[in-house]
């Protein structure tokens, strides 16, 4: 699929207006689909998955910048799998808990009791 987070139209024409407001809608969207789970990204999967046909759906803003939202909403979906599938759970260590060692040094006491 090319590169949606460009500033260009298909064709070579630039974005100016309301497309690029489309754009950077989009642009926008996707950074959130791909970003860290929470609300944001339920947001955004849930305007991605939405078939409606407002001012700034994700049908509306694919029809405005000439594109087929099924086709941009696949792509998404198997980008997203495939990241996912290569991607492991992040994991940050307590260093407290753990007795991790810190940076230039020793992990700090752990008081007991």
């Amino acid at each position: 699929m090319p590169s949606l987070n460009n500033s260009e139209a298909p064709g070579g024409a630039a974005h100016v207006g309301i497309r690029a407001l489309m754009q950077a809608i989009l642009d926008d969207g996707i950074r959130s689909y791909f970003g860290r789970p929470g609300r944001i990204r339920a947001e955004a999967e849930s305007w991605i998955e939405s078939d409606r046909c407002s001012v700034f759906s994700f049908v509306t803003v694919c029809e405005t910048l000439g594109l087929a939202s099924g086709a941009v909403r696949a792509e998404l979906q198997i980008q997203r799998a495939a990241r996912g599938a290569h991607r492991p759970p992040r994991y940050r260590q307590n260093t407290r808990r753990d007795g991790v060692a810190l940076k230039g040094g020793t992990a700090p006491p752990v008081r007991v009791g």
